[in-house]
């Protein structure tokens, strides 16, 4: 005679993890009172005491918390140099712009191509390192 009992039902690592993650998001609204923006934020010891009520160690807790605070800083060290990039840039137009209406008011003779150029090959090292550097990241990570 076949089996016709019904198997449990499995779930995958990703499916587990949402599970829990929307189990424990409801368990804290109704705890703390939030409404879901989450507009209260738990302190320190609010998540490790949440921890330890999930089983999981401080150690654990420890560890996530301090790889978030190295992408925060990662994060906010790229934006930087996207930010410097385009300063850079910026400035390269306004003042190469000035430069050429200068150069085609004060007569004859072209010069304004000699600082262009210049500062056109430093932008363009700026560009290339910041292109390398993410290259280079996205090989590690």
């Amino acid at each position: 005679m076949a089996d016709t009992r019904q198997q449990p039902p499995r779930f995958t690592h990703d499916e587990a993890a949402e599970i829990v993650r929307e189990a424990t998001s409801r368990m804290l609204e109704r705890r703390y009172d939030l409404p879901s923006t989450g507009s209260r934020q738990l302190t320190r010891e609010d998540l490790l005491a949440l921890a330890r009520e999930l089983g999981v160690s401080e150690d654990a807790v420890e560890q996530v918390l301090a790889d978030r605070a190295k992408k925060l800083k990662r994060q906010s060290r790229r934006r930087g140099a996207l930010i410097g990039l385009a300063a850079h840039g910026m400035s390269y137009g306004i003042v190469m712009s000035g430069l050429s209406i200068v150069d085609m008011m004060s007569g004859p003779g072209w010069w304004v191509q000699w600082p262009a150029v210049g500062w056109g090959m430093g932008l363009a090292f700026h560009v290339m390192g910041l292109v390398l550097g993410a290259l280079k990241r996205a090989g590690t990570e």
